[in-house]
């Protein structure tokens, strides 16, 4: 185990997202799944879809946590070639979606978003890769350098990219708040100027990190949004990790170089967690629950 941080193999097992309808979930992912190889489980309350050593478990709630506002979103790998007939599929049974890009290197490409039947923001990646269904997940934080000392001191991740945190060359907002650039709207916010004496455009600030061959999109939050309370560490929606380490290693590193990390660098925070079997129950700073699989 590094005195720093987990092994950087690490990578996103899978996801957990909570839905209202289990049918009409099934009903909208079987489309966005239907060409990636993979297999349906139903349990009690809950459905899942496993490929490429990934799964998706959707589980029902009477008033399920979804993205709202937020920058919250589920990004899969479709094939480059199926990609239109996917989008086709999901207009003919009611989902208009939406165009936008997002300000990642690989994401400036206009793609397809659609929120599910429960309001999950769902963004579709036309992908020829086999190694996964989830390309990537963006999460909201209110304090994006707390939330990166956690993923990367606590949990190993790399950091792949910064936008929006300072005066990078050719970075404006002027023509997406001049209607002239389709944006994902987390990626984009107005504020009025008591400089300039006018509403400006502002790009939000972003930072990605990199977990195995899955990223993270991590984006300062605009406004005040409920999260769950801070000694809850098991919850949902959230994000599954895997890690080669055992169970013990992983909690050593937690509640010791991890959490006197996170603790010298600011005051009165820790890294709070629960051990269950072999799985480690976490919560980040944004209120985002994670789940770590460890070595048996």
């Amino acid at each position: 185990m590094s005195s720093s941080r987990l092994a950087g193999g690490d990578l996103l097992s899978g996801i957990v997202v909570e839905v209202k309808d289990l049918r009409a979930t099934r009903a909208f992912y079987e489309i966005v799944f239907q060409h990636t190889p993979g297999t349906w489980r139903e349990e009690r309350g809950s459905i899942r879809f496993s490929a490429g050593g990934q799964a998706v478990e959707f589980v029902r709630r009477a008033r399920p946590r979804t993205s709202g506002s937020t920058a919250l979103h589920h990004a899969y790998r479709v094939s480059a070639g199926q990609l239109p007939a996917t989008v086709d599929a999901l207009r003919a049974i009611g989902h208009t979606g939406d165009w936008w890009h997002e300000d990642h290197v690989s994401e400036r490409d206009l793609m397809p978003y659609f929120s599910d039947p429960s309001g999950n923001w769902v963004q579709l990646v036309a992908s020829d890769a086999v190694d996964g269904l989830v390309d990537h997940v963006g999460m909201e934080f209110a304090d994006l350098e707390y939330a990166e000392d956690f993923y990367v001191m606590g949990l190993g991740a790399v950091v792949d990219s910064y936008h929006g945190l300072g005066d990078e060359p050719g970075l404006s907002a002027q023509p997406w708040t001049e209607g002239d650039d389709p944006c994902a709207p987390w990626t984009r916010y107005r504020r009025f100027s008591f400089r300039s004496r006018t509403v400006e455009g502002r790009i939000t600030p972003q930072l990605y990190i990199g977990l195995g061959g899955v990223r993270l999109g991590l984006f300062l939050a605009r406004g005040h949004n409920q999260e769950p309370p801070e000694d809850v560490v098991k919850g949902t929606p959230s994000v599954r990790l895997r890690t080669g380490r055992s169970v013990a290693a992983v909690a050593e590193h937690l509640g010791g170089a991890a959490r006197a990390a996170i603790s010298a660098r600011y005051s009165g925070r820790t890294i709070a967690f629960e051990v269950e079997g072999n799985t480690i129950y976490l919560r980040d700073p944004g209120g985002n629950y994670v789940q770590l699989e460890c070595a048996p």
